[in-house]
């Protein structure tokens, strides 16, 4: 069984009830929360989301420091006994610009590709929930048939059986709606 099967099934019988238990909008919103199925298309949505950002952030500049710091172990008067230097650089690639230009739009349709599949997901996983959840309520209202058509021939039976006993009707006539 599907899960989505399961997961009406538990919402739904333990009252009986199909109108009384649940709408079709809160039992989708109940798949929806818990597929699992979307909720890897999201994590791989979330993937592409991260690889974008990091491909946007490889073509801006860069800063970077490099430092220096000596001590001096033998102390001369009136010179410090220490010295510290930082030389700040800023970098921008030039050369390989087009390249990472390029890995970035790559990494932009990879983000629309997955969020597509993620919607496409969404809306099999909706339209599966639908299925379930309509399918479930034929049943529920084929069992109220069957239960209704039971009765009416449960009370024809005992009609049936009076008249049996009474002599207007011949065993073949009661025979035939107890096999019913």
């Amino acid at each position: 069984m599907r899960f989505s099967t399961l997961l009406v099934l538990s919402i739904l019988l333990p009252t009986g009830s199909l109108v009384a238990q649940t709408t079709i909008s809160d039992y989708c919103r109940a798949v929806v929360d818990y597929s699992h199925q979307l909720k890897i298309a999201q994590q791989r949505l979330d993937e592409a989301d991260a690889e974008q950002s990091i491909a946007r952030v490889g073509m801006l500049p860069r800063l970077s420091a490099n430092g220096d710091f000596s001590l001096a172990l033998h102390s001369r008067s009136g010179i410090r006994p220490w010295s510290f230097s930082v030389a700040p650089q800023i970098t921008t690639p030039l050369y390989r610009a087009g390249l990472l230009r390029s890995e970035y739009r790559q990494s932009e349709l990879n983000t629309l590709a997955k969020e597509a599949i993620r919607e496409f997901t969404l809306s099999e996983v909706i339209e599966q929930a639908e299925y379930t959840y309509w399918n479930l309520s034929a049943m529920e209202l084929y069992h109220q048939v069957v239960v209704r058509y039971v009765e009416i021939i449960e009370s024809l039976r005992r009609v049936i059986a009076e008249r049996f006993a009474e002599g207007y009707i011949s065993k073949n006539d009661l025979l035939a709606i107890e096999s019913r």
